[in-house]
């Protein structure tokens, strides 16, 4: 029940200490209802009476070429089958893999057919394939049978095991999703008529992929998290919360278009598309015990420092208040035993990648735009919303660029201006060097003295500076009211000042 959290210090201008999550061990509770209904042991990420499960991410590597990828599945082998097209949706490929996507080899199959999104197969390996509204199903002696879907619906995905197949429909009038099964010896057809599951099909827009375990007796559908249907019983559940499906992808940038899941639901292998890059990634979720490992268990909560910083003081407070947890503080590098600043970012980077990093991080030097591109970091927006009026928060936004929430600035500092009113009232840097101009020196500063160079590095930032290129007139003027600057403090006070914070030496 307890999500990985990863909080980062970045000392900028602003300086700041950012809350980032990490998805590779993302945990979600479960509602007690929803496990008695579908006999689970439990959702992914979360801890239960059974022991605790959780599912750790690994991105697997697409064979050479392949961009796109139209459909995936288990075959009854347990090797993994996938459906792909290049970056121009050409050159439609099969691919095996009998290790979880480590390897993929050519499958050999029949690729002549005609098909409008590539090729689809069973766990058996039987072939269908969709074409100008009709789903044509392949027998091993290439008799077909079809299935006609040009009436008044889309179709929204499919799956095909033992002798069913399963259509995920949307009916163009009434924007509803439904499901029908088909029993492919008779070709008769039904529509799934459950409550919970109509409710969950029709719970969002975005309804994608669709997969049946290896007999064709439970469904799982990609929405809000994964759903699990058993078709004997007629009973609704989750194998998988949204919370936990959004720590294993990026849910503000892709979604799932295919899925597969193997008979002993302890694996999950994903295909979730990204429609601004235009392609898919592969994703294999295993179901492993919590706390194994160097993984934090619930009553750990396992903060890493690249460096020494002062949080450890805060992690000390935090550990006073919460004796129920046990709070560990970790020192990356130290300079010390032979560990280099790059052993050191390798080996927490081996650790992040591996679903093994620490709940909180602090992120200051460390690549943190690429932590989210790699969904490392967790979405925190839920968490730090609620409480942004106890918060700086129109800082945290402008941070993350105003959208979700990976990083929370823990402390920021302002350059101060101290002086007359015609100093304080300058409305930009021009206007200020105008008026230090006219001052003669000796009186009052015109910022306070710890804030010089924090001061010069914001007037750069601000100014109209920072384009494509640098006008080379305009950067000396900069420089010199630096010096401009200097001149309108009094002797005494310059003389505090350390060398690299006067703006001479800026200047110079």
């Amino acid at each position: 029940m307890k999500k990985r959290h990863i909080v980062g210090i970045v000392f900028l201008l602003i300086s700041s200490f950012a809350l980032c999550a990490c998805s590779l061990g993302d945990e979600s509770g479960k509602k007690e209802e929803e496990e008695k209904e579908t006999g689970a042991s439990g959702e992914p990420g979360n801890t239960t009476e059974e022991g605790g499960a959780s599912w750790k991410k690994t991105e697997i590597q697409k064979p050479e070429g392949a961009a796109f990828i139209y459909s995936l599945n288990y075959l009854a082998d347990g090797s993994i089958r996938i459906s792909t097209a290049d970056q121009e949706y050409q050159n439609a490929a099969v691919w095996d893999s009998g290790d979880n996507g480590k390897n993929w080899k050519d499958a050999g199959v029949d690729t002549s057919q005609e098909s409008d999104d590539g090729y689809h197969y069973s766990a058996e390996g039987n072939l269908y394939t969709y074409k100008k509204g009709k789903l044509s199903i392949w027998a091993e002696n290439n008799e077909e049978k079809t299935i006609d879907i040009s009436g008044n619906g889309s179709l929204s995905g499919t799956a095909m095991a033992g002798n069913k197949m399963a259509l995920l429909v949307r009916n163009q009038d009434s924007m509803q999703y439904h499901v029908e099964i088909y029993d492919l010896g008779t070709m008769e057809s039904r529509t799934l008529d459950n409550k919970k599951l109509s409710e969950y099909l029709n719970s969002e827009d975005d309804i994608s992929g669709l997969a049946l375990d290896s007999t064709g007796e439970t469904l799982y559908i990609a929405g809000k998290g994964i759903g699990r249907y058993d078709l004997k019983g007629d009973q609704f559940g989750y194998l998988m919360d949204y919370d936990a499906l959004k720590g294993l992808i990026d849910a503000g940038k892709e979604f799932v278009s295919s899925l597969a899941v193997d008979g002993k639901e302890e694996k999950l292998i994903l295909s979730a598309e990204n429609p601004e890059q235009n392609q898919s990634k592969l994703y294999l979720c295993e179901k492993g015990a919590g706390g194994s490992g160097k993984q934090a268990s619930k009553e750990t909560l396992r903060i890493y420092s690249l460096k020494e910083n002062g949080i450890r003081q805060a992690a000390a407070l935090f550990q006073e208040k919460h004796p129920e947890l046990a709070v560990t503080f970790e020192t990356g590098y130290t300079g010390e035993e032979g560990v280099t600043l790059s052993d050191a970012i390798r080996t927490l980077n081996t650790e992040l990648m591996a679903g093994e990093g620490p709940d909180i991080l602090l992120l200051d030097g460390l690549p943190a735009d690429s932590y989210i591109e790699k969904g490392i970091l967790e979405d925190v927006t839920d968490t730090v919303k609620p409480e942004k009026e106890k918060l700086f928060y129109n800082i945290i936004s402008a941070y993350n660029g105003g959208e979700k929430i990976y990083q929370v600035p823990t402390a920021f500092s302002v350059p101060v201006l101290l002086g007359k009113k015609d100093v304080t009232d300058s409305k930009d840097s021009r206007e200020l060097m105008d008026v230090l101009k006219k001052q003669e020196g000796g009186q009052t500063p015109a910022m306070t003295v710890g804030n010089l160079a924090g001061f010069a590095g914001s007037m750069f930032i601000t100014s109209d500076l920072l384009k494509d290129t640098v006008d080379e007139g305009e950067l000396a003027e900069f420089y010199r009211g630096l010096q401009t600057i200097g001149q309108s403090l009094p002797d005494g006070e310059l003389q505090s000042v350390e060398d690299w914070e006067r703006p001479a030496y800026w200047a110079e």
